[in-house]
């Protein structure tokens, strides 16, 4: 089997120092509830299924490929790592607690299954209910900003062609994870023909910052809503 410990170590660390949240200009009211509708399209609505492609890269230059199967809606989330030859590493499912349900060695790692949840809620949940302030950046971006009563911050960025960008800061005001997405998939067999429901982006990067710092690029094999 492929030895994969490197993906168990890279997701038991948090990121640590990095970049700072950048300065915004505020947006007039008047501008608020279209610009933080563009920022909730961003992510799903409803229940979908969703199976990646995950390249897995470190700063030495190591690496890997797995297949993630995601189970999502505004509540839960399923997940299941499999290798491509569909061998199941690890399977769980988080609804404000994480149940595992299948953990191969040395995926029953304490802090594995966190690690997971956490890239995963920040790719598909939309920031719980917080502190939000509208702006744009310097280059004329729009930016909603979540603060969170914990310290953290959340800043998302749409962009006019339908790719964005969400970038996660930790009480220290230091960047931990940045998430970029390309435009959505074509209407095509990848995805439920249906012009008007929410289409996912084609690929994903996440990465996360710090001493244990990775980037998982994920491609879009298939996706459906439930």
């Amino acid at each position: 089997m492929i030895k994969y410990g490197w993906l168990l170590a890279i997701l038991l660390s948090m990121a640590a120092c990095a970049p700072r949240p950048p300065a915004m200009v505020l947006s007039p009211k008047t501008q608020v509830p279209k610009q933080a509708g563009s920022c909730a399209a961003v992510y799903p609505h409803g229940k979908w299924q969703f199976v990646h492609l995950i390249k897995f890269s470190l700063p030495g230059g190591g690496g890997g490929t797995a297949i993630g199967v995601s189970v999502v809606d505004k509540t839960s989330i399923n997940a299941v790592l499999m290798t491509v030859e569909g061998f199941t590493l690890f399977a769980a499912r988080y609804d404000g607690r994480l149940v595992i349900t299948r953990a191969v060695p040395p995926f029953d790692k304490p802090g594995f299954g966190r690690g997971l949840m956490r890239d995963l809620r920040l790719i598909f949940w939309s920031p719980p209910l917080a502190e939000a302030r509208y702006g744009r950046l310097a280059d004329g971006l729009a930016l909603c900003r979540y603060q969170e009563s914990s310290g953290r911050s959340l800043d998302v960025i749409p962009r006019p062609d339908q790719s964005w960008e969400i970038k996660q800061y930790n009480a220290h005001h230091r960047e931990t994870r940045t998430i970029k997405a390309w435009p959505p998939v074509p209407d095509n067999n990848k995805i439920n023909k249906n012009k008007r429901q929410w289409r996912p982006p084609e690929r994903l990067e996440l990465q996360a910052r710090g001493p244990a710092a990775y980037t998982l690029k994920m491609k879009l094999i298939s996706a459906q809503k439930l």
